[in-house]
């Protein structure tokens, strides 16, 4: 079975403060999990009805929560 490896995100934009999972198929060093960061906050921000870019997100913190089995 593979693992993935769970990364709890934080990014503010505007009033706004997100908090969500990042996964991948390996740990990741911050200057890789940021930009993935950022695209999954867009991704949601939008999803709930904002319009943001990548420009409107501010990183507030990263902690690796671990690896989980995903069946694979």
């Amino acid at each position: 079975m593979a693992a993935d490896h769970c990364y709890r995100c934080v990014v503010d934009f505007g009033d706004v403060r997100m908090t969500f999972p990042v996964y991948s198929s390996r740990r990741l060093t911050k200057d890789e999990l940021r930009p993935l960061a950022i695209e999954q906050a867009v991704q949601n921000a939008n999803d709930t009805g904002h319009n943001v870019t990548a420009a409107d997100m501010k990183p507030v913190g990263f902690r690796y929560e671990g690896a989980y089995e995903n069946g694979d």
